[in-house]
């Protein structure tokens, strides 16, 4: 073979080469170059789903906790109006027995009030034996 022949070939293989190589690489190419497209979108769309589940729990937390915020608000409430009650109906009974004796103090003279003394006295006596 003459040196001509031989650069010839050489000059048309590479021609021939660059003309089968996107038939044969292009496919492959284009596989490649989507690959990363396609991992890219699966990340996105992976923490889409993160980002959402992280939100739904954000809320189901925050209304669980305002649950329980609420109900201890109103469990002190109610018994702030228990203690408002049993303070209200401690004043009356004060108020009664106070009125009670004046009234017994201003009716009963001092024999009869001994004689009212002893009777309690001995009512009390018999309740505890």
């Amino acid at each position: 073979m003459s040196a001509r022949t031989v650069s010839r070939r050489n000059w048309k293989k590479p021609a021939h080469l660059r003309e089968e190589s996107p038939a044969i690489a292009g496919p492959n190419i284009i596989a490649s170059a989507r690959k990363p497209e396609k991992e890219a979108g699966d990340i996105v769309a992976s923490a889409e789903r993160e980002a959402k589940a992280l939100l739904e729990e954000a809320k189901r937390a925050t209304e669980e906790y305002v649950a329980r915020r609420n109900k201890l608000a109103e469990q002190k409430i109610a018994t702030a109006e228990t203690d408002a009650i049993n303070a209200v109906r401690a004043s009356a009974v004060d108020l009664a027995v106070a009125a009670a004796g004046s009234i017994l103090a201003e009716k009963v003279d001092a024999k009869a009030a001994g004689n009212l003394f002893n009777d309690a006295l001995a009512q009390v006596k018999s309740h505890l034996n």
